[in-house]
């Protein structure tokens, strides 16, 4: 028996044996498939074919708009509605409505088959459910102030004076004050100003610091008070300024928020303008223009060339100024006749262009522009006498290159000879070696844009594009009730033909300096990098100040996308 195992074994450890020295197939992957490329499918852009329309740019809270995609096209496409901001313009299933106040934008992501993904959108703006109607022509001032208070005395003097042409500016004509619930209701509309003895007002501004001012809205059942404090004339003036900006605009007139509650400081803090350089020996200069050619200063203006023609005076200091040298002197072929004004120095591809103005031989002003290696000159004319129109007056040109590289060319038509004698901006295309204009002139904004004019007069255009904020800014100047100053415009796309919106805040004016007015700014870098303005104060010499040249200090504002005064 034992055998007979012994012999089952050994065959059975024979055949494992067999077993393992056999063929031996482990598993093996499966190829891999190759598959035929796929043709890349071109997906068609039909963006062009489709545009956004809104019931209204403009509603109240509570209310709804539609919003609807227009097309000739016969596709079937999705559309996803969006809000930018749900707080202010809530959506659903497509259905929008206001729940705040302010701007929101409507945005409808659109997609078909085999076409491309795109994205239309609009801005509205959401306002309050009740706003009182702003027309200030007519407000009652209810004020305590004293007269025997040197400061409060100035205040009151601001506020019946500058304060409420501001504020009537700002706001239509044809308006008196009304209250707006369901409909126009007139009620009286008052502002006061001051802790006055009034219920509604005590206390109201009683802990305002240095340079702030306060705003509040109070209706009562007498109607809405307007309760305006600042600690003095300088902040008083922001006060206003601010409420301007504030304001409701509509085509039915200018409206105060009805929640307005604002307290803050001057944009402008007292004493920035105690940094300004005066010229100390370069008198009656008007239009100075300043380049810094990394050795000297030169500055170019009207009143510094002897005869017809421009003049020009160097500085290594910006105070003391050589003797005035002409740069240019008109032969007698060209037939200029006087009025030359304002020559602006830019530096252009290699060469410096004086672009200045002069009265031709037809009896109207017109700008022309020269050329020269050095910022010294001799300069020579390059356009064909006047590069305007020889129909009417323009003045005062200056060069803007945008970031293409290309050359534009902006100026005033001048309010004596513009429709309705309001003085217009316009901008032009010029040919790339500055000898043309090279496109229909396009008008930009006139002199009564801003709520600040007190004037028909456009003078002294500069433009600027911001770093921070990539706007172009535009100072130029003209006229408030106090005299000349800087105003600034703006246009947020970048492009010099705009749209462009006033600022309210201006860079110069007698009201923030309390010194001078003065204007026809223009910018420059100082030798340590410092960019700078130059311009002229006051603006009509008297018997003890005569017109000379300021130099100021600027920054950019990115915050407000403006130009300020350097603190």
């Amino acid at each position: 028996m034992k055998h007979k195992f012994a012999f089952i074994l050994a065959a059975l450890t024979l055949l494992s044996t067999a077993a393992c020295d056999g063929p031996h197939f482990e598993d093996q992957p499966e190829p891999p498939v190759i598959e035929e490329p796929n043709e890349e499918v071109e997906l068609t852009d039909i963006s062009s074919e489709y545009i956004l329309e809104v019931s209204s740019e403009i509603i109240k809270a509570g209310e709804e708009l539609t919003a609807t995609i227009k097309s000739d096209a016969d596709r079937e496409i999705t559309v996803a509605w969006e809000s930018s901001d749900h707080k202010i313009l809530s959506v659903v299933d497509g259905v929008f409505t206001g729940t705040g106040k302010g701007f929101a934008t409507i945005s409808a992501k659109i997609s078909a088959e085999g076409c491309k993904e795109f994205e239309l959108t609009r801005t509205v703006e959401v306002k309050p459910e009740d706003y009182t109607l702003a027309l200030i022509d007519n407000f009652v001032l209810i004020t305590d102030y004293s007269s025997n208070d040197p400061i409060q005395s100035e205040i009151l003097s601001y506020i019946v004076g500058g304060g409420r042409i501001l504020i009537s500016a700002a706001a239509n004509e044809d308006y008196t004050m009304k209250k707006r619930n369901s409909k126009f209701e007139e009620q009286p509309f008052e502002i006061l100003v001051g802790e006055t003895n009034r219920e509604e007002s005590i206390g109201a501004g009683s802990d305002l610091g240095e340079d702030e001012f306060s705003i509040k809205a109070v209706n009562t059942e007498n109607g809405m008070k307007l309760l305006i404090n600042a600690s003095d004339a300088y902040s008083m003036n922001f006060a206003f300024e601010t409420l301007v900006d504030n304001l409701i605009k509509t085509e039915e007139g200018a409206f105060v928020p009805s929640d307005m509650d604002i307290r803050s400081t001057s944009l402008i803090p007292k004493g920035t303008y105690d940094n300004m350089i005066e010229s100390e020996n370069v008198w009656v200069v008007r239009d100075p223009c300043v380049v810094y050619d990394g050795e000297k200063y030169y500055m170019y203006g009207t009143g510094l060339a002897s005869g017809l023609g421009y003049g020009c005076v160097t500085s290594d200091d910006l105070k003391t100024w050589s003797e005035p040298f002409n740069v240019y002197t008109f032969p007698e072929e060209i037939g200029a006749q006087g009025d030359c004004w304002a020559p602006e120095c830019h530096y252009y591809n290699g060469n410096y262009y004086l672009f200045a103005t002069y009265r031709g031989s037809n009896g109207l002003r017109g700008c022309s522009i020269f050329k020269s290696e050095t910022p010294a000159g001799p300069f020579e004319i390059i356009t064909d006498g006047h590069i305007t129109s020889s129909e009417w007056h323009a003045i005062d040109a200056t060069l803007y290159v945008d970031e293409n590289g290309d050359p534009w060319i902006v100026y005033v038509r001048e309010w004596v000879s513009a429709p309705n004698e309001t003085g217009t901006f316009e901008v032009a295309r010029l040919s790339d070696d500055l000898t043309e204009i090279i496109s229909e002139p396009i008008e930009i904004f006139n002199a009564k844009a801003p709520y600040w004019s007190d004037s028909r007069v456009t003078d002294g255009c500069w433009v600027y594009k911001m770093k921070s904020t990539g706007s172009l800014i535009m100072l130029w100047s003209s006229f408030d009730v106090d005299g000349y100053n800087v105003g600034m415009a703006r246009s947020e796309s970048g492009n010099i033909l705009g749209p462009w919106e006033q600022i309210t805040t201006r860079l110069y004016s007698y009201q923030y300096s309390q010194t001078y007015d003065g204007g026809h700014a223009s910018i420059f870098t100082n030798k340590d990098g410092q960019m700078m303005i130059s311009f002229h104060g006051p603006n009509s010499s008297t018997e003890t100040v005569r017109e000379h040249a300021f130099f100021l200090p600027i920054e950019e504002d990115p915050v407000n996308d403006m130009l300020v005064p350097k603190k």
